[in-house]
Parts: C-alpha cells; structure tokens; sequence
C-alpha cells in the first residue's frame, strides 16, 4: 500500500550536485538529521502500535469525543466564520459549480455550511458531537440562515429520502471513521443521496516520509496487540495524532470509493505536506450487484 523508505547514507541524487564539495562533517550532519525523522518516526508507530492495540473502538472514539469538544477553535466564531479554505473554493468551483443542493457531512461548528450557504446554495449538514452541532445551528441563526445541521449517530447519514446535487464531507472528518467496512459502509449512505454523476469532496491525510515507517511499525504491533486480545484488527495506515486518523495513498482513497460506487475523479496531496483530498463521481448503480452499488 505505501511505499518502503529508502536507506542509505549517500546523499539522493536529487542532492548530489548541491553536496558536491562540501565537507564530510556537513554531510555527515544531514544525514544524522534525516536519521533523526526515522528515530523519531519509530518511536512514534511503537506508540500508535501500542495504544491502538489496547485501546478498542470506542475507547478511542472517546479519545476523539475529548479532543473535539475541548477545542476552543471549533467552537469558535474566529474558525467558522474563516469561510472554505483555498484548495475547497478550487474544488467547489470546478466540481460543484453546477450544484445547488449541497450536504455537508461531518459539518463541526458550521464552517463549511455558512460558506456554501453565503455563496448561495441550499445547504444541509450533519454532525455526531452534540456541542458542535448546536453551536452549528446557532452561528446559522446568527448569520441569517437555516438552522439546518442535524445529530446523527456516528459514522451514520441521516435517515431520510433527500437527494442532493452533491456532498462535501467536512474537513478531514473522513479520516475519523475506524475501519475500511465502516467507511465504506458511511460512503453507500452518501451514494444513496446522489444521482448518477454528482460530486463527492473527502479529504484526509497522505502519507509522506517518515510517516510510512511509523505506519508500518504501528500496524504490526498494534495487529498482534489486537490479536492477541482477540479484537477488531486495525489497518496499515491506522494511527493516533492523538485522536484515531487514518492515511491514504491514491490507491486507497480510491479503492474504498470505488467500493462505494464513486469514481476517483481527483486525488490531490499538498507537496510536502500529509493534507489531502479527493474527489468521487457518483456512478450508476447496479441492481443485484454484490456491493449493490458498483457500475
């Protein structure tokens, strides 16, 4: 799934010419520094490995439950009222440029919804922690806008026969959901409230540098940890930041979508940085096929 670092102690070809003479005790230095990120990245997965491995899913849910309703930024005007991010007004201005109904899943303290509801769409949203879903609806009020975000369970949609003409799910909320059948799972829901062709926009985070190794090192410990007390396995790309997230690659973004009855339309990493997001087509839906929502 993610690929292997390279070790070795000559400088990357990319570097050679830059290196090129230099002082062995600068080179030297360098390369003490980028064995510093591989300590650290070690120490870091036998942490994850450890802790995913003795906590169950809703221990660490509790974790996530603590980290959110204890930030002052998500319950703050200052974060909400900042309007989309730049990489969200791109997204939403070549993708949903043509939708008006819009759900935003995942909606926190309603950053994403006043924006889109600022910028003229009819937006529905909902939320799983009961503190931001009402200071959600409260900002709304404020604004002079719907009260329209909702409490669902977690990992859930709302219950209901609504269609939209698209669905954002709220920044990197995506990522909280443990395990690839629950997210697959939470994807169907989503695939049922779209007609064939409308966008869906996830975002998560990517894995680069001396994450891969902390990934790799977590899922083995924290595999025989769950194993040897006989619960739910965890996943290569599991970690804790503190509160559970889990990485995508191209590959694995892609494959849970398709899962769920999306094509990848748009896979976009930060360069050099571990944000990402995508986008998933809705695509026609298959009666009697096994996952009842492949093309």
């Amino acid at each position: 799934m993610f690929a292997r670092p390279v070790f070795r102690m000559s400088a990357p070809k990319e570097f050679a010419t830059l290196w090129k003479g230099y002082p062995f005790r600068i080179k030297f230095y360098f390369w003490t520094y980028k064995q510093l990120g591989r300590v650290v990245g070690l120490l870091q997965g036998l942490f994850d490995g450890f802790w995913l491995g003795v906590l169950g899913r809703r221990a660490l849910q509790l974790a996530d439950e603590c980290k959110y309703d204890s930030s002052q930024e998500y319950h703050g005007e200052l974060h909400n009222k900042r309007g989309l991010f730049p990489w969200e007004e791109a997204v939403v201005a070549t993708y949903f440029r043509n939708c008006r109904r819009l759900l935003v899943g995942g909606a926190g303290g309603g950053r994403e919804v006043l924006a889109l509801c600022q910028a003229g769409h009819e937006v529905d949203g909902f939320e799983c922690h009961p503190e931001l879903m009402t200071f959600a609806n409260e900002l709304l009020s404020k604004e002079g806008f719907a009260a329209n975000v909702q409490l669902v369970p977690r990992d859930k949609c709302p219950d209901d026969d609504r269609v939209y003409d698209g669905i954002i799910v709220g920044w990197s909320a995506y990522m909280h959901i443990q395990g690839e059948s629950k997210r697959v799972g939470f994807l169907k829901e989503l695939r049922g409230k779209l007609a064939p062709g409308a966008p869906l926009l996830i975002s998560f985070w990517h894995p680069i540098g001396p994450v891969r190794l902390r990934l790799r090192v977590g899922a083995r410990l924290g595999k025989l940890l769950r194993w040897l007390r006989r619960g739910e396995s965890i996943q290569l790309g599991d970690s804790l930041q503190p509160y559970y997230t889990h990485f995508f690659d191209r590959e694995g973004v892609g494959a849970e979508l398709r899962q769920a009855g999306f094509e990848l339309a748009l896979h976009d990493p930060w360069f050099g940085h571990e944000y990402a997001h995508a986008v998933g087509i809705a695509t026609e839906l298959v009666a009697g096929h096994p996952s009842g929502t492949a093309t």
